[in-house]
């Protein structure tokens, strides 16, 4: 997860375009930064020249080069010929750009094609810090569609990742599946689309560096790894947290979007979201079940001294446990 110095001056970049986004007082400004963070993206991808990383640079470029044109077209729309095309079109022109840039369904068709050709850092970045400037954008706009979107994602999301063996996928439509909760969280509120960000971000950098460290590609692989049995423990405790088991962490943020959403009486919401989240928690549960019972014995024999793999190690075990004890004190 080391950056060499060039990588870093365009990840500095990166981040420097979505503060201009972030930032902004008009859409002109908010699609420059979202251009920038783009140029910046391209060459963290191209870290090697082979041609998975190619594939995935040009599938990437293209996604999101679309939504930008759909973007700016739609921003052009609404200043040229505000009196003659309706709201409606220009409002769906502006949120299909947005969701094709956060990868949220209906406009996730190249997500899962570049993320399972790129290597483990450069899909956290996708994951977590190139939803922040969509998410803060999206958040500005107050549309019907919008919550189409969010139940569509997290449908989408579970269903697609039912049937998944690989890793890189499983978690890509585990993305797409948190974007539409997250959607969910914008709509009721900033504060609560923060806090289901970090945890959805924190559960994720933690699992993935689990995965990167002990190279696991696969959902058999998870613990025939000859990592120690503390930090499998604690990587199975993150991936259902992930799913929303109770009462970890995840559970308790998809437990407050749902409260919010049944005091809004938005009944098809809730049932939607919640029948989602059961279909997603059984494929990580899967992920856990499949890799105990294909490597058991590999599994009871491997005994390894206590190494946790990073800080995020005890952060995460921190908030999985004490969320569910501040969340039913308050």
């Amino acid at each position: 997860m080391f950056f060499k110095v060039h990588q870093l001056i365009f990840l500095v970049v990166l981040f420097s375009g979505s503060m201009i986004s972030l930032s902004a007082n008009s859409w002109f400004t908010v699609w420059l930064g979202l251009e920038i963070n783009l140029m910046s993206m391209i060459p963290l991808i191209l870290i090697k020249l082979n041609p998975k990383l190619t594939e995935s640079a040009i599938k990437y470029f293209l996604a999101q080069a679309m939504a930008s044109i759909l973007m700016i077209f739609s921003v052009t729309l609404n200043f040229f010929f505000y009196n003659i095309i309706t709201l409606d079109a220009m409002e769906l022109l502006l949120i299909s750009s947005i969701s094709m840039k956060l990868g949220a369904a209906p406009f996730h068709f190249w997500f899962p094609q570049v993320t399972v050709g790129l290597n483990w850092t450069q899909n956290i970045l996708i994951f977590t810090w190139q939803k922040v400037a969509p998410f803060f954008v999206i958040m500005t706009l107050s549309s019907k569609y919008l919550i189409l979107i969010s139940m569509f994602s997290a449908l989408v999301g579970a269903l697609g990742g039912f049937n998944q063996l690989v890793m890189k996928l499983t978690m890509t439509y585990s993305s797409i599946s948190h974007t539409g909760w997250m959607l969910s969280a914008s709509l009721l509120s900033e504060n609560f689309w923060l806090s289901y960000f970090f945890m959805y971000s924190l559960l994720s950098i933690v699992i993935i560096h689990f995965f990167m460290k002990n190279s696991i590609y696969k959902i058999n692989q998870v613990f025939s790894c000859s990592d120690s049995t503390l930090n499998k423990y604690v990587a199975a405790m993150n991936i259902l947290s992930l799913g929303g088991l109770p009462p970890l962490m995840g559970f308790i943020a998809k437990l407050s979007v749902i409260i919010i959403l049944v005091k809004k009486n938005m009944i098809v919401m809730f049932l939607i979201m919640i029948t989602a989240s059961l279909i997603s928690l059984f494929f990580y549960v899967r992920i856990i079940y499949s890799s105990m019972m294909s490597n058991t014995k590999t599994f009871k024999n491997k005994t390894h001294a206590f190494k946790p793999f990073s800080s995020l190690f005890f952060l995460s075990v921190f908030f999985n446990l004490m969320c569910p004890v501040m969340f039913f004190l308050t």
